[in-house]
């Protein structure tokens, strides 16, 4: 995605208006370059952080720019796909770790 489909995306999934969204917008692009998968993970993790949040008072999504910042995924999405990956039970863990040295494709037996 390039910058203003981004933003697109991002004001339909929070219903705000894209000119309240730039440094959103402008964090998760340069975090992710616009790769919907990344953006998507990226995203759903910054809620899980509490930087992405519903209103209590309002019911309308917010996000807070200065803990977005200071998250470990400010820098790369590399970062957030570790934690994801930390994040696994054990076996499932090993399993991955074996497919991605057998390589993109493999069967299953």
């Amino acid at each position: 995605l390039d910058k203003e489909e981004l933003k697109s995306m991002i004001s339909k999934l929070m219903g705000l208006h894209p000119d309240a969204l730039q440094p959103l917008t402008d964090f998760v692009y340069r975090t992710t370059s616009g790769n919907i998968f990344f953006v998507l993970e990226l995203i759903k993790s910054l809620e899980e952080e509490g930087c992405i949040y519903k209103s209590k008072s309002s019911s309308l999504w917010q996000y807070d720019e200065r803990r977005m910042l200071l998250t470990k995924y400010s820098t790369d999405v590399q970062n957030l796909m570790i934690e994801k990956v930390r994040g696994l039970d054990g076996p499932v863990r090993e399993i991955l770790q074996v497919a991605a040295c057998i390589g993109a494709e493999f069967e299953e037996k």
